[in-house]
C-alpha cells in the first residue's frame, strides 16, 4: 500500500503547501535577524562573549535566502520516493 501512495502523496503536500502560501518566506530580513538575536539573547547555554559576537555578526546573515534554501531542501524531500 505505502509503496502506491508514495509516489503522489509528496506532491500533494507540496501542492497543498503552495496554494495555502506556506513555501514563501514568512519574515522580512529584518524581522529574522531581530527574531534570531531575541533567540541568542535568550539561550541559556551560550556564554556571555559568544552572544556579543554571534549578535554583532547577525545582520550580516541574508535570512530571506536561508529561509528560501530551506523551503527548497524541504521541497526536494518531499520530492524524493526512497521506494523507488
Amino acid at each position: 500500500m505505502i509503496a502506491l501512495v508514495e509516489p503522489v502523496i509528496g506532491n500533494l503536500i507540496e501542492n497543498h503547501l503552495q496554494a495555502n502560501g506556506l513555501l514563501q518566506p514568512r519574515s522580512t530580513k529584518e524581522e529574522l535577524a531581530a527574531e534570531a538575536k531575541v533567540n541568542l539573547a535568550n539561550a541559556v547555554g551560550v556564554p556571555d562573549w559568544v552572544k556579543n559576537m554571534a549578535s554583532s555578526h547577525i545582520g550580516e546573515l541574508d535570512h530571506e535566502k536561508m529561509q528560501l534554501d530551506q523551503i527548497k531542501n524541504f521541497i526536494v524531500v518531499l520530492r524524493e520516493n526512497v521506494l523507488s
